[in-house]
């Protein structure tokens, strides 16, 4: 080797010792990351855990039974160490003692990343293969899922499937307002109706089927803006309940509480709607009798409530 050559090797060692420490620093700002990023918390250590069953099984030992021999190794170099020191003294034991130390230190890390660090890192790769595997069965079976339930779901856009809550619920409310018309026997009817935001989407629906079968003229839910009505509509509004105002004597709202609370939680009430402003035209003028249904908060089918009840149970 010529003389200009041996100053390389300094050089070399030094940039070998900054590309240590390079990845040292990259290293420990990973874990950092890991660490301070919580949502990865829960899925590492169940990845850990799985890859160190599944290596201390291959190795046929449990966590005890690999520690153990490790153990006793380490405790076995120290107490020749120390037997060392008690029969030849103790210059005879530092005399090679920081030597002896470092190339037994290296040796048995060396054996043991090659007996175990090899099988440790084939586990690493096997579980990860083994949960890409489960996660892409897992995906593709939710994929057909999806589809499966996206063409239902079209079906059910145009469709009223008879196993399904939302027919008998549809059909007895029919049968509510026609037995409702047929006692009222020709009377004039008016089914005046009112419901808060979360409620307003299942009050249509009672207003729709209401003005196409019960003969009624059906006015509201109307939505929020005039004082005197939202009043009226929140002062005694019961959560998740259908208060019916009626006459005392009204036999046939008497009947269309009975058949709708069957499908909707209701309550009957005698306070009529208020007096001291118009509600719609010609109020009062027809003789009409006058049925306010008034929707509370979260009013839902009693089918939705019995199926609630269930998976509470469950």
């Amino acid at each position: 080797m010529a003389e200009g050559d041996s100053p390389r090797w300094p050089r070399f060692f030094r940039l070998l010792h900054w590309v240590g420490a390079l990845l040292y620093i990259t290293a420990a700002a990973t874990l950092l990351v890991i660490f301070r990023t919580q949502l990865w918390h829960y899925p590492l250590l169940r990845f850990t855990y799985r890859v160190w069953t599944s290596f201390l099984a291959s190795v046929g030992s449990t966590g005890a039974g690999f520690v153990s021999p490790i153990l006793v190794s380490f405790l076995s170099i120290v107490g020749t160490i120390l037997c060392i020191g008690f029969l030849q003294g103790i210059a005879a034991m530092k005399k090679h003692f920081w030597e002896n130390a470092a190339i037994t230190v290296v040796v048995f890390v060396t054996v043991m990343l090659m007996v175990y660090g090899t099988q440790f890192a084939w586990q690493v790769a096997h579980i990860g293969y083994d949960e890409h595997k489960t996660l892409a069965v897992l995906n593709k079976k939710l994929t057909l899922d999806n589809g499966a339930l996206s063409t239902e779901l079209e079906k059910r856009k145009h469709s009223i499937f008879t196993n399904d809550a939302v027919f008998p619920n549809i059909i007895y409310l029919l049968q509510a307002f026609q037995i409702y018309r047929g006692a009222q026997n020709g009377k004039p009817c008016v089914i005046w109706i009112t419901a808060p935001p979360e409620s307003k989407p299942l009050a249509s629906v009672v207003a729709q089927f209401s003005n196409s079968v019960s003969g009624c003229h059906t006015f509201g839910p109307s939505p929020l803006g005039n004082p005197d009505l939202d009043e009226e509509a929140m002062r005694g509004m019961i959560p998740a309940v259908i208060v019916v105002h009626m006459a005392r004597d009204d036999r046939a709202a008497g009947e269309l509480l009975m058949h709708l609370g069957n499908q909707i939680q209701c309550r009957m009430s005698y306070e009529p709607l208020s007096s001291q402003f118009v509600h719609y035209q010609d109020q009062g003028k027809m003789g009409e009798s006058i049925v306010w249904l008034q929707f509370g908060t979260n009013v839902k089918w009693n089918s939705e409530l019995r199926e609630g009840g269930a998976a509470a149970i469950r």
